[in-house]
Parts: C-alpha cells; sequence; structure tokens
C-alpha cells in the first residue's frame, strides 16, 4: 500500500451478508493496524441494505 490510506467500495445491490462483512473487518483491522486510515463507501440501494451493512462492518471495527 502506497497511501497513507485505504479506499475501497462496496458495490453490492442487496447488502452483505454478515461473513461477507466478517472478511472486510479481518482485511482492514490488519490495515488499521498498520496505522492506516480505511474509507469505506458502500453503493446507495433503496431498502437499506446496504446502509445497514456499513453498519455492521462499522460495529466490527469498533
Amino acid at each position: 500500500m502506497t497511501a497513507g490510506f485505504a479506499y475501497i467500495r462496496l458495490r453490492a445491490r442487496e447488502g452483505y451478508r454478515d461473513d461477507a462483512v466478517d472478511a472486510w473487518a479481518r482485511r482492514l483491522r490488519m490495515v488499521l493496524a498498520r496505522g492506516k486510515d480505511v474509507y469505506a463507501y458502500f453503493r446507495h440501494d433503496d431498502d437499506g441494505a446496504n446502509a445497514l451493512s456499513a453498519m455492521r462492518l462499522r460495529d466490527a471495527l469498533a
């Protein structure tokens, strides 16, 4: 990683299952442990599934 941060775009149309959120959390914990900031963006959807996925990721990283 050459930047001082990580930027990810999560583009699923219908949210992410818990196991997928957990997998991203494991990857991002390694980035955070190296002192890097993480910016994760989830695709907008009409039913809010990705907003719930974003909250699960936030909670998993807290």
